[in-house]
């Protein structure tokens, strides 16, 4: 029977754990399962001894009635896996490496298949998947840290400077860590007001992990319930979702249908020159931007206030070109 992609990534960590010197209870192994692969939940006893179980069906030499596990002789677990299985793993890490700013994967590169039949050398390393993204950016070198922090439920103690260049130290716990528009944000708890923030990574100047058994989980907010609300990553405050009517003329009308604004896009009416969209979702900047970059292409119909502020800054851009170029007086 095939098994999951997830399955074969804990067997991997499993066999690279059971094959060095060291004895490991299913607690250990659990544990390295998930600092390895980035587990937002520890593997429970009955996943890692089903595991242990497999291992021990294809052939893996770990003796029974053992607590701790470990193997009493070398055992080439990719020559009796499906070939099948492990080319999926090989090709999922191998498009995992695309993604050059993520060094929170660092430690999947484990998890390659050591097999003679797979790519190899320039072949191997060819880039045929391209991700868009900011080479230059400051706080890439987070991510894995951080990652990890997320995944052993450690607190810190993060330094961070606001875009007005003040410093900031507040004990964090983090959560979550989401891509919007080429720039990483941790989302977590603020310990002294309770609150949930979110922090740019290019914006923090240093963190110091904690005693993990201080930490707070996240027992109050459902993610993904606050970003089907919203657009990017800022939730203003005491607000709640409106209706929003966005007219879209012209050909950009067809671009908005095939790449929606916002994953809960409808449809509300088609005709040869324009399209009606309806969402539901709380203002904010990102919402703004977006709408922004349509152009004269787009007009906001409901709510007013919105309609207002895209008016006001409509003038401002009018204001701002209507004089002579800086550069040509």
């Amino acid at each position: 029977m095939p098994i999951s992609l997830n399955k074969l990534g804990r067997l991997k960590v499993i066999h690279q754990r059971l094959s060095s010197s060291r004895r490991y209870s299913w607690q250990q192994l659990a544990y390295e399962c998930q600092l390895a692969l980035a587990l937002e939940r520890l593997p429970s006893r009955r996943t890692i001894l089903d595991d242990v179980r497999y291992l021990r069906e294809v052939g893996a030499p770990i003796p029974e009635s053992q607590s701790h596990y470990f193997y009493e002789r070398s055992f080439p677990l990719f020559d009796v896996l499906n070939p099948q299985e492990a080319l999926l793993l090989h090709e999922t890490l191998g498009l995992l490496r695309q993604i050059k700013g993520i060094s929170a994967f660092a430690e999947l590169e484990q998890l390659a298949m050591p097999r003679k039949d797979y790519p190899t050398g320039e072949q191997a390393t060819a880039c045929i998947v391209h991700f868009e993204e900011n080479a230059h950016y400051e706080g890439r070198e987070h991510l894995g840290p951080l990652r990890r922090c997320i995944a052993s439920k450690t607190p810190l103690t993060i330094t961070y400077q606001d875009f007005t260049n003040q410093r900031f130290q507040f004990r964090f716990h983090p959560y979550l860590l989401k891509e919007y528009n080429n720039r990483w944000y941790l989302f977590g708890l603020d310990e002294a007001s309770g609150e949930l923030y979110n922090l740019a990574l290019d914006r923090i100047r240093s963190f110091e992990p904690q005693q993990a058994g201080t930490y707070r989980p996240n027992s109050r907010w459902d993610f993904d319930a606050l970003f089907s609300t919203i657009v990017g990553v800022t939730r203003p405050a005491l607000r709640e979702p409106e209706r929003i009517v966005l007219r879209v003329y012209g050909e950009r009308a067809n671009y908005v249908l095939t790449k929606p604004i916002h994953a809960h896009q409808q449809l509300l009416d088609e005709t040869d020159d324009y399209v009606d969209l309806e969402y539901w979702l709380i203002p904010n900047p990102e919402l703004t931007a977006c709408i922004l970059e349509l152009g004269p292409d787009a007009e906001v119909l409901l709510p007013l206030s919105l309609r207002a502020e895209l008016a006001a800054l409509a003038r401002q851009l009018v204001e701002r070109y209507e004089g002579p170029s800086p550069l040509c007086e």
